[in-house]
């Protein structure tokens, strides 16, 4: 589990600590100057700040994947063709701005990527990520969709074919399938 200062934004615990604070003084005045009926709005401004903390804490509260797809593997001069598993590892933070972001890798039959999230519309089916392989000079992007179930992709500068864009779809058993999925998403 992680602890929450790990995952929640410093700016975001203003509403914790102002919520604290405004307890303590609805406190204060409740057991020292009950006639002036101050401490209610202060109660109130305090119920409200943490509150607000709280359900920052459960939006932005990471959760993790680990998807795992066979997919297919072709160039259009035809020299690849082959069927791979396709994994996502990571984690997924809610945001407001961006939609999803993500931090983790994705791995294609063994080669291991850097999953990097493009600015994307929150209300977008399909996110755009760049990939980067760890290990090598490989790079390209694929497209997710938001069940983390269909990939497809281009990669460029893989061992398997270095001179030739490499693109992927999952599922997909065949090329034709992987096209057509390719074609339908992009």
């Amino acid at each position: 589990m992680y602890f929450v200062a790990h995952i929640v934004n410093p700016v975001f615990f203003t509403f914790a600590i102002l919520g604290v604070l405004w307890g303590l003084r609805a406190f204060i005045e409740w057991k020292y100057r009950r006639e002036s009926k101050h401490y209610i709005t202060h109660a109130l401004g305090s119920t409200t700040f943490l509150l607000t903390f709280c359900i920052i804490i459960i939006f932005t509260m990471p959760r993790d994947i680990d998807t795992t797809v066979n997919g297919f593997l072709y160039s259009d001069s035809g020299g690849v063709n082959e069927t791979v598993t396709i994994q996502v590892v990571g984690t997924i933070t809610r945001n407001l701005f961006f939609g999803d972001l993500v931090k983790g890798q994705i791995n294609i039959n063994e080669k291991k990527f850097w999953l990097i999230t493009a600015i994307n519309p929150a209300k977008s089916d399909v996110r755009r990520f760049d990939i980067v392989e760890l290990s090598g000079r490989a790079k390209g992007e694929v497209w997710i969709t938001k069940d983390y179930q269909t990939f497809i992709g281009d990669v460029e500068g893989l061992s398997i074919d270095p001179t030739t864009p490499i693109t992927f779809a999952a599922p997909a058993e065949t090329v034709e399938e992987a096209k057509q999925i390719y074609s339908g998403r992009k």
